[in-house]
């Protein structure tokens, strides 16, 4: 479900500017959806929607991590 970031830092419990600069790397590997509004007061509103369905990591001691994102339409991202 979309969410604020002050949702996301309330529910997280851990502070806005973490959650602003982890969507801002999320977005661009794009990998969060962004949708906005205008609220009441004139204020600009973004809205923050995961597209991540699951995370695959793989470790071998030979080598470097390989992870691999699935999107909402199943292909790694």
């Amino acid at each position: 479900m979309p969410r604020s970031a002050l949702e996301i830092s309330k529910i997280c419990n851990i502070g806005s500017s973490n959650v602003y600069r982890t969507l801002n790397k999320l977005s661009r590997y794009k990998l969060v959806k962004i949708t906005g509004s205008i609220g009441m007061d004139g204020k600009k509103m973004h809205l923050y929607q995961s597209k991540i369905k699951s995370i695959t990591m793989t470790l071998n001691s030979d080598c470097c991590p390989v992870v691999t994102i699935f999107g909402s339409s199943s292909e790694p991202t």
